[in-house]
C-alpha cells in the first residue's frame, strides 16, 4: 500500500490528501444527518424527501459537468465543485428550519459535480502526471484513492457522534465546514492537464461524437445494470442510522462508532476488491450489502451489528468499480461525460431510493432492507446474462 502511494504522482497525492480532508469533514455527519433532520421535526417521509434532493441535484449536474470537463479540463471544474460543497454544508449548519436545510442539501448535491471530474483527473494522472513512477490500471487507482477517502472517514463518525452528544447535531456541521475549507485549499494546489480533443473539433462536432457514444448498446446495458445495483444498495443504506436509534435505542456516540466501523470496512473492501476482476468486485459489493442488511434487521446484538457495519462497508466500492468498468468502453476524450453518466445514475438512485425507503420505513422498519436485499440476486443474474451473451467491442481509441 505504501509502495503504491510512492509510485503515484504529485497531483494524485494532492488529490488524495484533499479527499481525505474532505472525508474527515463529511464523515462527521454523513451517517447522522437523518438524525439531524429528525431533530428539526422531519417525519420519515420528509427525511426521505430531503435526502432525495441531493440525488435530484446530481441528476441534473453530472452530465453537463462531464461535457464541460471534456472540453475545458478537469482542474477548471474541480474548484466549483469544492466551493458548492462548502457552501452547502454551511447552509445546512445555519438552517433554522426544514425549508432552508432542504436548500442546503440541494446545493450540497450540486457539489457532486466534482465526483466524475475527480475520477477523470485521477485516470488522466496515470499518463499525464510526469512524476508518476508506475502505470496503474484505472480501477486500481480509483479504488485506492476511494479507499484512502474512507480511511479519512474511519474516526470522524465516532467523533461526530460525541460532538452531537456533548453539544448538538448542528455543531457537527460547523466543524465539518472547517475541514472542507482545508480540503479546498489543497485542491487549489493541483495542476491542470492538457485537454484531450482534436484541435479543430468544434462544439457541435463534440456533441455528435457523444451521440455516437450513446449508441453503444453494450455501454447502455452496463449503465442499466449499474443503476440497478446503485438503487438496491441505497434502498437499505438510507435508514441504517435511524434504525439504530429507533429500534435499538443507540446514542449518537454509539451510532457514530458503528459508522466508523463501516468506514473502516469501506477502506478495506476498496483496497481488497480493487485488484479483483471488475464485474466480480461489483457483484461482491452488492452481495456484501445484502448480507449486512439481513444481519442488521435480524439482531440487536451490538457486536453482530458491528460486524454487519464492517460488511456493509463494501457498498461504497460499487461506484469506483463502476467507473473503472465504464472506462474500458470509452475513448479518453469522452471519459468525462462517461463518468458523469455513472454518477448521474448514482444520483437517480439517491433521488428515488431514499424516498421509497422512507415510505417503506414508515410502514415497517425492515421493509427497505428486505427490498434492497431482494434485488441483489436479480442483479447477479443480469450480470451473468450480460457477460455470457455479449462480445465486448470497445470504441475506437480505447486500448
Amino acid at each position: 500500500m505504501l509502495e503504491r502511494w510512492r509510485n503515484m504522482g504529485r497531483n494524485t497525492r494532492l488529490m488524495a490528501i484533499a479527499l481525505v480532508l474532505w472525508a474527515v469533514g463529511e464523515g462527521l455527519w454523513i451517517y447522522l444527518h437523518p438524525l439531524y433532520l429528525d431533530s428539526l421535526g422531519a417525519s420519515p417521509e420528509q427525511i426521505g424527501f430531503i435526502l432525495s434532493l441531493s440525488g435530484l441535484a446530481r441528476i441534473f449536474v453530472m452530465l453537463p459537468a462531464g461535457i464541460l470537463t471534456d472540453r475545458y479540463g478537469a482542474k477548471q471544474m474541480l474548484v466549483p465543485g469544492w466551493g458548492l460543497g462548502l457552501l452547502g454544508v454551511i447552509i445546512i449548519a445555519a438552517a433554522p428550519n426544514l425549508t432552508i436545510v432542504s436548500i442546503g442539501y440541494l446545493i450540497y448535491g450540486l457539489s457532486a459535480m466534482a465526483i466524475p471530474v475527480i475520477n477523470l483527473y485521477l485516470v488522466q494522472s496515470i499518463d499525464a502526471d510526469d512524476t508518476t513512477t508506475f502505470r496503474f490500471r484505472p480501477q486500481q487507482i480509483l479504488t485506492y484513492i476511494h479507499g484512502l477517502f474512507w480511511m479519512g472517514v474511519i474516526v470522524s463518525p465516532f467523533i461526530g457522534g460525541l460532538i452531537a452528544d456533548q453539544t448538538s447535531l448542528r455543531a457537527v456541521f460547523w466543524v465539518s465546514a472547517f475541514w472542507f475549507g482545508l480540503s479546498t485549499i489543497i485542491v487549489l494546489r493541483t495542476r491542470s492537464y492538457p485537454v484531450i480533443r482534436e484541435p479543430d473539433k468544434r462544439f457541435m462536432a463534440t456533441i455528435r461524437g457523444y451521440a455516437i457514444f450513446w449508441r453503444n448498446r453494450s455501454l447502455i446495458t452496463i449503465y442499466l445494470i449499474l443503476g440497478l445495483g446503485f438503487s438496491a444498495t441505497i434502498l437499505g443504506f438510507s435508514f441504517v442510522s435511524k434504525l439504530f436509534q429507533d429500534s435499538y435505542g443507540f446514542s449518537n456516540g454509539q451510532i457514530g462508532l458503528l459508522m466508523s466501523i463501516l468506514a473502516f470496512g469501506s477502506f478495506v473492501w476498496n483496497i481488497w476488491l480493487g485488484d479483483r476482476q471488475p464485474w466480480q468486485s461489483f457483484i461482491a459489493s452488492a452481495g456484501l450489502s445484502g448480507v449486512a442488511f439481513l444481519l442488521i434487521i435480524s439482531t440487536d446484538n451490538w457486536f453482530l451489528l458491528a460486524l454487519a457495519c464492517l460488511i456493509l462497508g463494501g457498498w461504497e466500492v460499487m461506484r469506483p468499480i463502476a467507473t473503472g468498468i465504464v472506462s474500458e468502453y470509452v475513448p479518453p476524450e469522452q471519459q468525462g461525460v462517461a463518468f458523469g453518466a455513472v454518477n448521474t445514475l448514482h444520483g437517480v438512485g439517491l433521488f428515488i431510493a431514499p424516498g421509497v425507503a422512507g415510505l417503506l420505513y414508515s410502514i415497517n422498519y425492515s421493509y427497505p432492507f428486505i427490498l434492497g436485499t431482494s434485488i441483489i440476486p436479480l442483479l447477479s443474474i443480469v450480470v451473468w446474462w450480460f457477460l455470457s451473451s455479449q462480445t465486448q467491442i470497445r470504441p475506437e481509441g480505447v486500448q
